[in-house]
């Protein structure tokens, strides 16, 4: 298998490199420092897989890069290498097309391992990659399910009760809902404990509070 190594880094490129070569099922192509290097090797050697540093000229042209990558090349396995593990660079460089993500700080063997099972169409992700993108599944499971709760919560109070809590959502006082609504502040009061009763809040506080964290203010007419 044909691999292009890209790191800005000299003596790291060299470090993978001598790895490499070692291997009788990989021939290294090449190597390249940045952007116009990049983009000129593959064009020259058509590699089977690219070793991608993340920051080369900038802090994300690796990320940058990937989509021109694999429209010159659709084939290519791409691995992004790099130090970072942060979850929303993760998140830009798989969704940016990159086919594996390991972290430097891996041994040799596992980085090899690891291209070595991309160049086969296996799936990997380092492991604290996948912890962080479960940590965002997991996140945004929770948080779709807190929105649901909530505007089925909503939606189960009467239209006048779903509008005073829209007003008291938007800052209004008990007092100017009342005047608003063109009732007595005794109506609004017996309202407000009505909605708490429903929705099973200690407070109105409470429940704004929940509205604003789910998103469930979606559903207020407006």
């Amino acid at each position: 298998m044909k691999l292009l190594i890209c790191d800005d880094i000299k003596y790291m490129c060299v470090c993978f490199q001598d790895a490499f070569e070692e291997l009788d099922d990989f021939t290294v192509v090449g190597l390249a420092h940045n952007r116009e290097e990049v983009l000129r090797k593959v064009r020259e050697t058509s590699p089977d897989v690219i070793l991608l540093d993340i920051q080369m000229d900038g802090a994300t042209t690796g990320i940058e890069l990937i989509p021109r990558l694999k429209a010159l090349l659709p084939q290519c396995k791409i691995v992004i290498l790099t130090v970072h593990d942060e979850r929303n660079i993760v998140f830009s460089a798989i969704e940016a097309g990159a086919d594996n993500y390991v972290l430097k700080t891996k041994d040799m063997a596992e980085i090899i391992q690891v291209v070595r099972d991309t160049c086969r169409g296996k799936v990997y992700y380092d492991g604290a990659v996948v912890r962080k993108i479960v940590d965002e599944i997991s996140a945004i499971g929770t948080q779709q399910s807190s929105l649901l709760y909530m505007i089925d919560l909503l939606t189960s109070l009467s239209r006048s009760e779903r509008e005073i809590v829209k007003l008291m959502y938007d800052g209004k006082s008990k007092r100017e809902i009342a005047r608003i609504r063109s009732v007595e502040e005794s109506t609004v009061r017996s309202q407000i404990t009505n909605i708490l009763q429903k929705t099973r809040k200690r407070s109105m506080q409470a429940l704004l509070d929940e509205i604003r964290i789910s998103g469930a203010y979606i559903c207020f007419d407006r």
